[in-house]
């Protein structure tokens, strides 16, 4: 079998080749081949790949040798949410901020179907609200569920998060 396109990369002393269908191949020193594999699930629901017997995150591994904005000290982001899916196209380097405000799925038994909306049930309400930079901001109360989540993702474009952290993201005119 031919080898697709990869990069190189080097981890102490180990040359571990990545490629942009999220997969990697190391060199086994007791059966003397390379082996490819996109990796184990690791706790969270990321793939890890066992080097110099380090667990080491697939999606960093690839972030590393095919991403031109590489930086250890920032995080690597999967653009669609799936932590399994390692291909190049679907990762980018964020800060902890930004990558708090991208994809999240709804957390079990929220209020309403939509991010950053909630029923207020004394007032019988919906509340929009967003947190930034740790402190939570209110945005508003609305006897309708989507206006309080078209209100939210107005608030979330003006305030720099991406848009698969809106609740309508291909409308980012949202009223």
């Amino acid at each position: 079998m031919n080898d697709i396109e990869y990069k190189t990369i080097t981890l102490e002393g180990r040359e571990v080749r990545c490629y942009p269908d999220g997969s990697t191949k190391t060199f086994d020193i007791r059966t003397g081949k390379w082996t490819r594999s996109v990796g184990s699930n690791a706790t969270g629901g990321y793939k890890c790949r066992a080097i110099n017997r380090k667990s080491r995150p697939v999606h960093r591994l690839i972030a590393q040798a095919w991403l031109s904005d590489w930086n250890p000290d920032l995080q690597v982001d999967h653009i669609n949410g799936d932590k399994s899916d390692n291909r190049v196209t679907n990762l980018r380097m964020l800060t902890n901020q930004a990558n708090c405000q991208g994809f999240q799925s709804k957390p079990k038994g929220c209020t309403s179907k939509y991010r950053g909306v909630s029923w207020f049930l004394r007032d019988k309400l919906w509340v929009a609200q967003c947190r930034i930079d740790g402190k939570g901001n209110h945005i508003g109360r609305y006897k309708d569920e989507e206006d309080a989540a078209r209100a939210y993702d107005e608030f979330a474009l003006a305030n720099g998060f991406q848009a698969e952290a809106l609740n309508f993201p291909t409308n980012t005119n949202t009223k």
